[in-house]
């Protein structure tokens, strides 16, 4: 798989859909291999990816004591933060949604703005 350089779930179906899949690899690997050891979409393609859903990330007051010494002081920053690629992988790019009804107050709050 790793020959093909496919980097996510979607590249993966387009070219399941092209006609150049062998027969012999299953289209939908998730199914086939459900009770052999399936991981995920990233573990197949020997990417690594975790698809965003899946993650498994740090609590909302694990996030904010991690990003309060970093000095990001409002939500463009903390996207150009994001952007970086210095956040680590268990820290989500939109924390609004990952802490949706699990603590998230808010922007303000997030940032230890008043």
């Amino acid at each position: 798989m790793k020959k093909l350089n496919l980097k996510t779930g979607k590249e993966w179906q387009v070219y399941c859909q092209s006609g150049k899949k062998p027969k012999n690899i299953p289209g939908k690997p998730e199914r086939v291999y459900a009770k052999t050891g399936w991981v995920n979409i990233g573990d197949f393609l020997g990417t690594g990816n975790i698809a965003n859903q899946d993650r498994v990330y740090k609590t909302y007051d694990e996030l904010k004591e991690f990003i309060s010494p970093l000095g990001i002081k409002n939500k463009n920053e903390w996207f150009k933060y994001v952007r970086s690629e210095i956040k680590p992988n268990d820290k989500p790019n939109y924390p609004e949604k990952a802490y949706k009804n699990k603590g998230w107050k808010g922007w303000a709050d997030f940032l230890g703005k008043d």
